[in-house]
């Protein structure tokens, strides 16, 4: 069997998350460091919040990239076999650390300057997103085509699609699909993450990775901007600057690791919003999820069957 390894980006958030593994030296690492990059302290903003102030994108991407990590190193020595890693979003700067091509100082580096333009952009160019329920990716681009401005921003699952625009076009779009009874979610989000909108990101963050050092990755890597497997480490370095406005392709990415070989998912960070979509995805397909000692000690266990 081989695992893939998922982690969750913004949106996953709560006050309390990775809370049974902070006292943890590694936890205590991974906080450091993210404490003294983003200036944030990030121990107290994942424990306690407050919520306001988590749903913030300047503080809620380093504070979900953290516990991400420290939901991986709780689980890693527990693994077997090999293994494959993707993250949805902000969830793919988790992963490049576990595939050992980003250091845990370069995650926070990245994200601290991606977190920091996301949000000064969604001031000066205010835009919304909106899931839409129920409707192929094709039909999707149908019922949006007349609305100016509307991007595909994440292709969550077969019929899960969120888009992605200005607030005036997301205003009349969710009006419309109300009129013709269709189901749609205005997204809690600060403005229109994976489009256009948020193209001056990339300039920013071309400019930070520059001084980065990208490492030979350990472990395959899937990514949201190309939907397949990391060929190469040039791949990787546009891939993170164009990610932040381009659509996450998460559905191409969990066939493409099933077709690789992957036939357990275990979801790591926050929540389980990853885990409901790869069942929708892969109806049948095992997934299970690590975000506290409860979860972990049920993976811990279900890993003995483990068959390498």
């Amino acid at each position: 069997m081989k695992v893939g390894i998922i982690f969750p980006g913004q949106g996953s958030q709560y006050a309390g998350m990775a809370a049974d593994f902070m006292e943890t030296r590694e936890a205590e690492h991974i906080l450091k460091i993210g404490e003294q990059i983003t200036g944030l302290a990030l121990k107290k903003l994942c424990l306690q919040g407050p919520e306001e102030q988590l749903m913030r994108t300047l503080i809620c991407q380093p504070a979900v990239l953290a516990a991400d990590l420290i939901c991986w190193e709780a689980l890693r020595p527990y693994l077997k076999g090999t293994f494959s890693l993707a993250g949805h979003s902000l969830g793919e700067y988790a992963a490049l650390v576990g595939a050992g091509v980003l250091s845990v100082v370069d995650a926070f580096r990245l994200v601290s300057v991606r977190a920091k333009a996301m949000e000064q952009e969604s001031c000066h160019r205010q835009g919304g997103m909106l899931a839409i329920i129920g409707r192929s990716l094709e039909e999707v681009r149908q019922l949006t085509g007349n609305f100016t401005g509307i991007e595909i921003s994440n292709i969550n699952a077969p019929s899960q699609i969120v888009v992605g625009g200005p607030s005036a076009a997301i205003g009349l779009l969710e009006t419309y699909l109300r009129e013709q009874k269709i189901k749609a979610i205005r997204l809690k989000v600060s403005g229109a993450f994976h489009t256009s909108l948020m193209k001056p990101v990339a300039g920013l963050l071309e400019k930070e990775l520059s001084g980065v050092l990208l490492k030979p990755f350990q472990y395959p890597v899937f990514l949201n901007f190309t939907g397949r497997k990391v060929a190469s480490l040039e791949e990787i370095r546009k891939a993170i600057v164009q990610q932040c406005y381009s659509p996450v392709r998460w559905v191409e990415i969990v066939q493409a690791m099933a077709e690789d070989g992957v036939n357990l998912f275990i979801e790591v960070g926050p929540k389980t919003v990853l885990s409901g979509l790869v069942a929708k995805i892969l109806p049948g397909i095992s997934v299970w999820h690590v975000e506290d000692r409860k979860s972990l000690e049920m993976v811990r266990v279900k890993m003995q069957d483990f068959v390498v």
